[in-house]
């Protein structure tokens, strides 16, 4: 950060840790349409789909997800639909890393490498349903996905 511009390149936007699943369904169709700004200003004061009693944490949720829409092309939005509640999160989990540098650069830097530093023996013991073999086959989709992600090679470049 440098302190003299009071400049970074982090954001603080991320509201409370939240994937914002149940909200970004219920107000996709409403991004997606032509008058999408009209329509989420109505929202903001109508509240009909998105169902945040106050009007102010309405208007900063339909920022955020605003923001999270504006990453990624359209097709993603289909993709999205047709995909059960768990993969639409992991997808939602997705755009969170694209919006939010600081967010990415957690995942990457301490979450992921701690992951993948991890020795069987710890991952078996601190979750004994744990197999050698689904041990083994997690480390190699956590090394898979990330590389991907990383990449920006991810749903397939939507």
């Amino acid at each position: 950060m440098d302190y003299l511009s009071n400049t970074s390149k982090y954001s603080a936007s991320f509201n409370a840790g939240s994937l914002l699943h149940r909200e970004t369904t219920s107000i996709l169709h409403l991004l997606e349409a032509d008058n999408a700004q009209e329509l989420l200003k109505n929202e903001v004061k109508n509240n009909q789909y998105i169902q945040i009693n106050s009007e102010t944490s309405r208007k900063r949720v339909i920022t955020e997800i605003t923001k999270r829409y504006a990453v990624v092309k359209p097709d993603f939005w289909g993709f999205y639909k047709t995909r059960n509640i768990q993969e639409q999160k992991v997808m939602l989990f997705y755009l969170c890393l694209k919006c939010y540098k600081l967010m990415f650069d957690y995942h990457f830097n301490v979450t992921v490498k701690r992951i993948k530093d991890m020795c069987k023996e710890d991952a078996i013991s601190a979750h004994p349903e744990i197999s050698l073999d689904d041990y083994i086959s997690m480390k190699r989709k956590i090394f898979c996905k990330s590389s991907q992600i990383r990449n920006n090679n991810c749903v397939s470049n939507i």
